[in-house]
Parts: C-alpha cells; structure tokens; sequence
C-alpha cells in the first residue's frame, strides 16, 4: 500500500518540497539546491497537496493510488 515519491531538483534554485497547512501528511524536504533529492514515503494512497517555501505560488498534487 502507497509507495515512495522521489524529488529531485534539478534547477539552479533552491527549492523545498512542503507539505501544504492542511495536509493530514506532514512532509518538507527542507532546502535544496540542484541535484538534492527528497524521498516521501506515502505509507498510504491519497492526495497529497505540497508547495514551495521559496516560491510559494509553486504548487502541486502527488497522487499515490
């Protein structure tokens, strides 16, 4: 059931991966600059909403069935 989801930023930004406010799934991979990458284990399927503590208009939703 669910699975892992692999982040990687490959932009000369800086960038975060972070669970939104309302999330029931706290997650955020802190700062990462290019070629980090970030592992979220969803341990269940579902939504899940995450944002930019950066640049905050970038949103997203990883859905895990």
């Amino acid at each position: 059931m669910g699975d892992t989801v692999v982040f990687e930023n490959s932009d000369p930004f800086a960038h975060t991966v972070t669970s939104r406010p309302s999330s029931t799934v706290v997650f955020d991979s802190g700062s990462m600059v290019q070629g980090d990458r970030f592992e979220f284990d969803a341990e269940r399927v579902g939504e899940f909403e995450y944002f930019c503590e950066v640049h905050p208009t970038m949103r997203a939703t990883v859905i895990v069935r």
